[in-house]
C-alpha cells in the first residue's frame, strides 16, 4: 500500500470515527433507565465498516471512537469507559468472526440483522460480566440478564435493520441533496467543555504521567476492598483537585451522570444479601449489616475511578492525551501496533467531529419520536447513516484529487 493511498484510508476511518463519536456522544444525552440498555448508534457505523471496509477497519472504528468519545465526555479510564471499550471490542470481534462464517459458508449464513443480533448478546455479557467482576461483586447483579436480554434483541435488530438499508443504499443513492435536506444538515454547533484551561501544577503534568496515574489508581481501587484504603484516597483526591485550582463541585457533578448505576449498585447487595447481623426485618424484606457494607462499597470504588478519570479529563486536553497514547503506545509497535497511526487518526478525529456533530444533534432535533414519527426511525437512522457515510467518501475523494493535483 502506497502512503498515499495509506494516508487517504487513515483520513477515511478518522471520518467515519468522528460520525460514530458524535452517535455516541449524543445518545449519551438520552436517560437510560436500566444501566446498559441503549440503542447501539455507534455500533451501526461500526456494522455498515465491517460490510464496506473490512474486519481490521471496523476494529479500528470501535475502538478509537469509545477512546475518542471518552476524550470528549470526560470518561476516560471510568468504569463507563471500561465497560464501553470491553463490550465494544468483544461485540465486533464476535460480529468480523461471523460474518467471516457468512462469506465463505452458506450454511452458516448470518444476515446483517442475525449478526447485529450476536453483537448486541456479546456487548451486554461482556458488560454486565465485567460489573460483577469489578465493580459490583454480588450476584445479584445478574437479576438485570433479562432486561439486557430483551434489550439486545431490540437493539440488535434496530441496528441491524439500519445497516441493511444503509448498504443498501449505499449501492444506489447517487444525489445526496436530498438526503441532506431531510436530516437538517445546519444546525448550530455543539461543543465540550470537559477540559478548564488553567496554569496549575496539574495541568502541567505530562499526560503520560496523569494517565500512568489513573491506571494505576484504578488497579489499586479494583483490587483493594478496604473503606480506610478508599479513604485515604479520596483525601489524597481532594488535595490534587485543590492543587489543579477546580472547583470540587464541579468534579462532583459529573458524578450525577451515574446516579442510576450508583443507585443499583447500592440497591442490589442490600435488598440481595442475607449474610450478617440483620438491621431491618419487614417479613419479605431483610436489610442486613453485611448488604450495606458492600452496597456502600462498591459505590465508593465507583465514585474514586470517576473521580480521578475525571479530574484527568478537565485538566488535560484531548490533543495532550493522543500524544500520550502515541507514546504509552510505542513500545507496542514490535506487535504491529502503530502510535503515530493511532495518534494521527484521533487527532484527526477530534478535528472532524464538530460538524459530524451538527449534523447528527440537528437530527435528533427534529424527532419527535410521535407515532408516525416512530414507525419510520429505521429508514430515518439508516438515511443519517448514508449521509455521514458519503460524507467520509466525498472528503477522502476531495483529499486524494487535491493531492494528485
Amino acid at each position: 500500500m502506497t502512503k498515499l493511498t495509506e494516508d487517504i484510508k487513515i483520513q477515511k476511518i478518522a471520518l467515519l470515527i468522528a460520525c460514530a463519536s458524535a452517535l455516541q456522544i449524543l445518545e449519551s444525552l438520552i436517560p437510560h433507565p436500566i444501566p446498559g440498555v441503549r440503542l447501539g448508534l455507534a455500533n451501526m457505523i461500526t456494522v455498515v465498516a465491517l460490510v464496506n471496509l473490512g474486519f481490521k477497519a471496523s476494529l479500528e472504528i470501535a475502538i478509537l471512537r469509545t477512546i475518542i468519545s471518552s476524550f470528549i465526555m470526560g470518561t476516560f479510564l471510568s468504569p463507563t469507559f471500561i465497560l464501553s471499550f470491553s463490550g465494544a471490542v468483544t461485540s465486533t470481534i464476535v460480529m468480523g468472526i461471523i460474518f467471516r462464517l457468512s462469506t465463505l459458508n452458506r450454511k452458516v449464513y448470518f444476515s446483517l440483522v442475525g449478526i447485529s443480533l450476536m453483537g448486541a448478546f456479546t456487548h451486554n455479557i461482556v458488560q454486565i460480566s465485567l460489573v460483577y467482576l469489578l465493580l459490583i461483586k454480588h450476584k445479584g447483579i445478574f437479576l438485570l440478564l433479562p432486561w439486557l436480554g430483551i434489550s439486545a434483541v431490540v437493539m440488535g435488530w434496530i441496528t441491524g435493520l439500519v445497516a441493511s438499508q444503509v448498504c443498501r443504499k449505499l449501492e444506489t443513492i447517487s444525489v445526496r441533496k436530498d438526503l441532506e435536506e431531510l436530516v437538517g444538515i445546519t444546525s448550530a454547533p455543539f461543543s465540550s467543555r470537559n477540559y478548564v484551561q488553567s496554569d496549575s501544577s496539574i495541568h502541567l503534568l505530562h499526560p503520560i504521567l496523569k494517565i500512568s496515574f489513573v491506571f494505576i489508581l484504578a488497579v489499586a481501587v479494583l483490587i483493594l476492598n478496604n473503606f480506610i484504603v478508599y479513604s485515604i484516597i479520596l483525601i489524597f483526591l481532594i488535595i490534587v483537585i485543590q492543587i489543579s485550582r477546580i472547583p470540587i463541585l464541579n468534579i462532583f457533578s459529573r458524578i450525577r451522570k451515574l446516579s442510576v448505576f450508583l443507585f443499583f449498585s447500592f440497591i442490589i447487595p442490600v435488598l440481595l444479601s442475607r449474610n450478617g447481623e440483620i438491621l431491618v426485618d419487614l417479613g419479605f424484606l431483610q436489610i442486613t449489616q453485611e448488604g450495606l457494607l458492600m452496597g456502600f462499597t462498591f459505590v465508593f470504588r465507583i465514585v474514586l475511578l470517576m473521580l480521578s478519570a475525571t479530574l484527568m479529563m478537565m485538566t488535560t486536553s484531548p490533543e495532550e492525551l493522543a500524544s500520550g497514547l502515541k507514546k504509552l503506545l510505542s513500545p507496542f509497535e514490535i506487535i504491529g501496533v502503530s502510535g503515530d497511526r493511532v495518534s494521527t487518526i484521533i487527532t484527526a478525529s477530534i478535528s472532524y467531529i464538530p460538524d459530524s456533530l451538527k449534523r447528527v444533534h440537528h437530527f435528533i432535533k427534529l424527532q419527535k419520536f410521535s407515532g408516525k414519527t416512530f414507525r419510520r426511525l429505521i429508514p430515518a437512522l439508516s438515511d443519517l447513516i448514508v449521509v455521514l457515510y458519503q460524507q467520509a467518501d466525498e472528503q477522502t475523494e476531495e483529499t486524494r484529487k487535491n493531492i494528485e493535483i
